[in-house]
């Protein structure tokens, strides 16, 4: 009995070793694609030239436009209030987080804002002004 699962065990082993020269990691790793090649081939890649825009207030100050009719809804009487409602509303309407600040529309020359996106909206009516920009990540 014990040489016939001495023969028996050498059989299989005899079995798998060409399986186990083909595919090193046959018990346990799988076979792997080989590793990429370390010249790239493909000579130097070049670096992208064009860079985004710097939009400003003399851009579209509000390129999304549902978001705008969210901000009119929500605007209160003071800067305050009306951004937790606008940030709130935001939120709750297309459920990503923003960030909100707002102020009243008789100081907006004191405020700037700059932005390499499209993610953002500026918008208000008399007498609130707000910013709202949506976080991504």
């Amino acid at each position: 009995m014990n040489k016939m699962f001495i023969v028996v065990f050498v059989a299989i082993i005899a079995l798998l070793m060409p399986e186990a020269d083909a595919c090193p990691g046959l018990f346990g790793g799988g076979c792997c694609s080989p590793p990429p090649s370390p010249c790239g081939c493909g000579g130097r890649k070049k670096r992208e030239a064009l860079e985004p825009q710097v939009k400003t207030q003399e851009s579209n100050p509000c390129p999304q436009k549902e978001w705008q009719k969210v901000i009119d809804q929500s605007l209160t009487g003071d800067s305050i209030s009306s951004s937790f409602a606008v940030q709130g509303a935001l939120f709750r309407t297309f459920e990503s987080k923003f960030f909100v600040s707002c102020t009243e529309k008789a100081k907006i020359s004191d405020v700037t804002f700059v932005s390499n996106g499209d993610g953002y909206c500026s918008h208000g009516n008399d007498k609130i002004w707000c910013q709202a920009v949506v976080l991504m990540g």
